[in-house]
């Protein structure tokens, strides 16, 4: 809920389908891996999430907009985060980077697992 009110003004630009996609991804990341905490992202990264699994070092910068991507970071988030996407892909500080797409989840799955 807290996320969704958060997101909330970024998910109804969205189209119906658009945003049934960005809360299927949100619910899959929280109800099934359980991240230690969540931030909601701002400046360039507004309408993202950062989602932490700091037992196992990821955290997943989700991007809800489709035909984005989800970039899966290492132990130093906050300072890869303050970085552009540009920045990250170019600079290759992202351990993968996860296409919106019809392989999405199991991609992710086969990361977090």
């Amino acid at each position: 809920p807290r996320l969704r009110r958060a997101l909330g003004p970024h998910l109804r630009q969205f189209t119906p389908e658009g945003r049934r996609d960005a809360e299927r991804r949100m619910q899959l990341l929280t109800d099934e891996f359980h991240p230690d905490f969540t931030a909601v992202g701002e400046a360039g990264f507004e309408g993202c999430v950062l989602f932490a699994f700091e037992g196992r070092g990821l955290y997943v910068l989700e991007s809800f907009e489709y035909g984005n991507a989800t970039y899966i970071l290492g132990g130093d988030w906050q300072t890869v985060s303050q970085r552009t996407k540009k920045e990250i892909l170019e600079g290759g500080l992202h351990k993968s980077r996860i296409v919106h797409a019809q392989s999405w989840e199991r991609q992710l799955r086969q990361v977090l697992a």
